[in-house]
């Protein structure tokens, strides 16, 4: 009996493996610093002056930060505020308390939200922790040292909506009166005197109340009044040092009182008449009033969108008397939206020490330059003096791999590596800016780039959503030289419309000729063409191709041409409205495959991504995906040429997901690029490889802590990848795009080691890797600083025993993945030290015997640390070690049982072999004599026969007993054939000479053997 025994295991002893485990295969070398324009949610004064923003920034002046900054008074950086720097998404809240500590919400990674404390360093309060049965918490405000929220908690009826206050350690305060509103929204406003105003919409219809310090409702606030209006709401409520408060929102009536979106309520909650309610909104700001603040002198500073023709969108901000009134002596200001940003360009108003200070996500004030913070002095003025440096989050929307090798580079970016470079540039593929290029760019675009293609010549068609380039009128699209100017050569009057991205992809032909796809129109000769237009190598369109109007109403997200067909994919809507997914095959004329219809399964989704496979497979991938569960609708269907659809994937659970590139790396496996947490069931974080059968591939795992856009290939073994993320597999300083080895397999992972005092060191390890073509094993011995390799296994093993090993010693043990070229990173290390290690105890008692012409033996196993015993034999003076077994019992069969041998068996292990044991010796036993063993003939019948005979035995076992058969002279027979029933044995002896044969049955009952005589006669 083998007993194994396991002295002890030691893992991971290397700090930095985790952290090399998920470089495996970056480019951390490859980081062009990108720098785009921020987007502030929210700038809060602290009671020292200093300035905390929230939001999109990535970084003040060159030094990277996360999106929590604190500045000082004068808008540097405060160095000794230093947050987490991975922190997903940021939501403002209202402020800090009376101890300086900011409460923030942040976005879960299911989309969820969950309140941090963040104290005056900078850290997270880990003593803050909110139990999950608090649940989703939506908004929230500051009441003195505690925090008053908004939260919901989903069960059987819907969603419960709750104010609630937590306590100091996160934890509800039961001394706080829990106000509940089912299927209602709702959010707190804290007053100056710790009241709670709470606002929201309950049954279609806008209610105030309010609180008492201890959640009581007070009764002393009646908001009796109606807000009227389409679909009428309350955006915000700006409470005053006097008990009144500001309402703004979307309404133009309270009761029968014009109030085009703004109004103030008495501390009873009745109507200030003394306030002017139809203000300036209704003609400032056309009812869409963005944010509003008292000043310290009464006056308000309020802003609101506007639009004017030559100027587009933009912010006004003015400001108010005490009672509502223009104030005309301070002049006006005009902000100016980063277009790039989504929502709203005023993030939020604050007061410091005579300075207002407006944050949010604009790039101009006027004509001056600012990156998203403002301040303006008591006579509305622009403070010069106070222009932080803020840098935010790069989006990199398009990118093409050049063919000299550069990468052109299109999306929301105003500078790389300390050179300007607006929105557009050329970087080498060591991620250096090529200046010229960038120096010809001038200006860039006044919108968004969303296409981008390279031709033949190296020429840079460059489409998007804007009307202007470098200040020239260039509506949508443009040709650019190699060196970045604009190509007059190439003429295009295309026009788009007010909304939608404009030319959103671009395909080049063979024959130089261009295709545009997007939100396109263009109006001559009575003619409409929208959406997919083809133009000549010059700009002019091509009336041939697709001559009929289409709907004006698709969005063209994709466009796939291959040598027989034009595949398009997008958005469209229903008669209600309802966005759904469009897919069509065109023939390369332009004219419509009306015998491809596809149900595209991603209603109400769309369609961003086609890819088509070797086999003419289409694959097309959809976005917003919402929902919380495993059962969300699947974004991923493919289909064949012919319209045949089958899901096969379930990509973006637990949250709202969008794919935006179905990559080909191989005939077989894809890159799927977008926004997501999971691809079936299986962790990915907006990256993931996977192939049509649904299989996730492990060496392919980079995490990314926002969307990616695209992919492109830069050769054999690398990818770039691009995006808005800024983190990869948790390591920051990347700005939009990361270089990826998608040829070398990932290393082994979880290596541990075991030590047997008889078997030596057994390594395990977790197989990460779908590339591997084997592994090799190294090990550092004693106190060597060389790892020195000791073997190799084959794929998909995943452990090895080291059994060449020393007594009392100390090993260290790495594992690579062996590709077919590429070798990986080392695994983890792991450390053993051996135990003394004694030789194996001498095998006792052996014995042989004669079963089936077979010499068996068996012995007692003395030993608790053997592997396996040696079976050694002699047919003369010599013993031979014949064979090893790991059981204390051997069958040496095939020997010729006439002759004598003698045995001997000694057990072994890692530290060498033991005693042999005694020996023992076989010697033939002839039949000489019969006597008395003979049975009565009888039982044999027929006897004498030619050959067959059949043979009664009465006796229990038959079928376990010991056979022999010997001829008159006491020689075995050997190849007996023998068949057994209950009681009998059939035996056919017609091979055979004539004369007398020994049957001896000896069953395993009986002590005594029997024996039959068989005559065999041919007559």
């Amino acid at each position: 009996m083998i007993k194994i025994y396991k002295i002890f295991a030691v893992g991971v002893l290397v700090l930095w493996l985790p952290n090399l485990l998920k470089s495996q295969n970056i480019d951390h070398q490859f980081k062009p610093f990108l720098r785009a324009y921020p987007s502030l949610h929210k700038t809060i004064v602290q009671s020292d002056g200093k300035i905390i923003v929230v939001g999109n920034v990535e970084s003040v002046g060159y030094v990277k930060t996360s999106g929590l900054v604190r500045l000082h008074t004068d808008g540097s950086l405060d160095m000794s505020y230093t947050p987490p720097h991975k922190i997903w998404a940021l939501y403002y809240g209202n402020g800090v308390d009376t101890r300086n500590r900011l409460y923030l919400m942040e976005e879960r990674e299911n989309y969820s939200t969950r309140l941090n404390r963040i104290l005056s360093d900078g850290s997270v309060d880990e003593a803050f922790k909110i139990n999950e049965d608090t649940g989703n918490i939506h908004s929230f405000d500051i009441q003195g040292d505690k925090c008053i929220v908004n939260a919901s908690i989903w069960n059987h009826r819907g969603s419960e909506n709750y104010i609630l206050r937590l306590g100091e350690d996160g934890k509800i305060d039961s001394s706080f009166t829990v106000l509940q509103r089912d299927k209602a929204y709702m959010k707190p406003v804290v007053q100056a005197d710790g009241k709670v105003l709470v606002y929201g919409i309950e049954n279609d219809a806008p209610f105030i109340i309010r609180l008492n310090q201890d959640g009581a409702i007070d009764d002393t606030f009646q908001f009796t009044g109606e807000l009227r209006g389409n679909h009428p709401s309350i955006q915000n409520i700006i409470p005053q040092k006097d008990g009144k408060c500001i309402v703004y929102g979307y309404f133009d009536f309270y009761n029968n009182t014009p109030s085009p979106g703004l109004l103030r309520l008495n501390a009873d909650g009745s109507l200030d008449q003394n306030f002017v309610l139809p203000g300036p909104t209704a003609n400032a700001f056309r009812n869409t009033l963005s944010a509003i603040f008292q000043l310290p002198s009464g006056k308000y500073v309020v802003t609101g969108y506007n639009y004017e023709q030559e100027k587009g969108s933009f912010t006004r901000l003015i400001w108010l008397n005490e009672d509502g009134s223009l104030d005309n002596t301070i002049e006006s200001h005009e902000i100016f939206r980063s277009f790039h940003q989504n929502g709203g360009s005023i993030g939020s108003i604050a007061y410091s020490e005579g300075r207002t200070l407006v944050s949010g996500s604009f790039y101009k004030v006027d004509d001056k330059q600012v990156k998203g913070i403002v301040a303006f002095d008591e006579s509305g003025n622009i403070i010069t003096d106070f222009s932080p440096d803020l840098g935010g989050k790069a989006t990199i929307e398009k990118a093409v791999l050049a063919k000299n090798g550069d990468i052109i580079l299109a999306g929301n970016f105003y500078e790389i590596n300390k050179v300007k470079a607006n929105s557009i540039a050329r970087i080498s593929s060591g991620g250096e800016v090529v200046a010229e290029f960038s120096e010809n760019i001038g200006i860039g675009p006044d919108g968004r780039i969303e296409g981008l293609a390279e031709q033949k010549d190296g020429k840079i068609l460059v489409g998007g959503g804007f009307r202007k380039f470098n200040g020239q009128d260039k509506s949508g699209i443009i040709r650019l030289n190699e060196q970045g100017e604009i190509d007059e050569e190439f003429k295009s009057d295309i026009y788009l419309p007010y909304v939608g991205p404009g030319v959103n992809d671009i395909h080049v032909f063979e024959d130089s000729s261009i295709l545009l796809a997007g939100r396109i129109e263009k109006g001559y000769e009575n003619e409409r063409y929208s959406n997919l237009i083809k133009v000549d190598n010059k700009g002019a369109i091509d009336k041939s191709f697709f001559p009929k109007s289409q709907n004006d109403w698709i969005q063209i997200s994709d466009v796939l041409v291959s040598d027989e067909s034009i595949l398009i994919g997008g958005t469209t809507y229903k008669d209600d409205w309802q966005t759904v997914g469009y897919l069509r095959k065109l023939n390369l004329d332009g004219s419509l495959d009306s015998t491809f219809i596809v149900d595209t399964k991603l209603e109400p989704y769309g369609i961003h991504a086609i890819s088509l496979t070797k086999n003419n497979t289409i694959i097309t991938a959809g976005g917003h995906v919402f929902g919380y569960s495993d059962n969300d609708v699947n974004p991923i269907v493919q289909s064949s040429l012919e319209g045949e659809v089958q899901d096969i994937y379930s990509v973006g659970v637990n949250g709202n997901s969008s794919i935006s590139e179905i990559f080909p790396n191989t005939d077989s496996t894809y890159i799927l690029a977008g926004s997501f947490n999971k691809i079936n069931r299986v962790s990915r974080k907006s990256l993931a490889m996977f192939d049509l059968k649904g299989r996730v591939y492990n060496d392919f795992r980079f995490d990314l802590d926002r969307s990616a856009q695209g992919v492109i290939r830069e050769n054999e073994e690398h990818v770039l990848v691009y995006g808005s993320f800024s983190q990869v597999n948790d390591f920051p300083g990347f700005s939009g795009i990361v270089r990826l080895n998608i040829a070398t397999p990932r290393p082994p992972s979880d290596l541990l080691v075991s030590v047997d005092k008889a078997m030596g060191i057994k390594l395990q390890w977790q197989d990460s890797s779908d590339y591997e073509t084997g592994f090799r094993i190294y090990r550092q011995s004693g106190d060597s600083s060389a790892y020195v390799l000791v073997d190799s296994v084959d794929a998909n093993v995943t452990t090895y025993w080291d059994q060449d090993v020393n007594p009392a010693s100390t090993y260290a043990y790495m594992v690579v993945s062996i590709g077919d070229t590429l070798v990986s990173d080392f695994s983890n290390t792991a450390r053993a030290t051996t135990s003394e290690i004694s030789l194996p105890g001498a095998p006792a008692g052996l014995t042989v015997a004669l079963k089936n012409d077979n010499l068996y033996l068996s012995w007692e196993d003395l030993s608790d640390n053997e592997i396996g015993f040696i079976i050694e034999r002699a047919e003369g003076d010599s013993f031979v070690a014949i064979d090893t077994v790991f059981i204390p019992s051997y069958t040496d069969s095939g020997i010729n049982t006439e002759a004598a041998y003698r045995y001997q068996v000694k057990a072994y292990n890692v530290a060498g072999e033991s005693a042999h044991s005694e020996e023992v010796t076989y010697i033939p036993q002839l039949i000489t004599a019969i006597g008395d063993k003979i049975e009565v003939s009888e039982n044999a019948f027929p006897n004498p026969s030619k050959g067959a005979f059949t043979v009664k035995v009465e006796t229990q076992g038959l079928q376990k007993s010991d056979l022999s058969l010997y001829d008159l002279q006491g020689k075995a027979i050997r190849g007996l054939k023998v068949e057994i029933d209950k009681q009998s044995l059939k035996l056919d002896l017609s091979a055979y000479q004539e004369g007398v044969y020994f049957l001896i049955v000896h069953p395993k009952a009986l002590e005594r053997a029997k024996v039959f005589r068989l005559i065999r006669r041919n007559q």
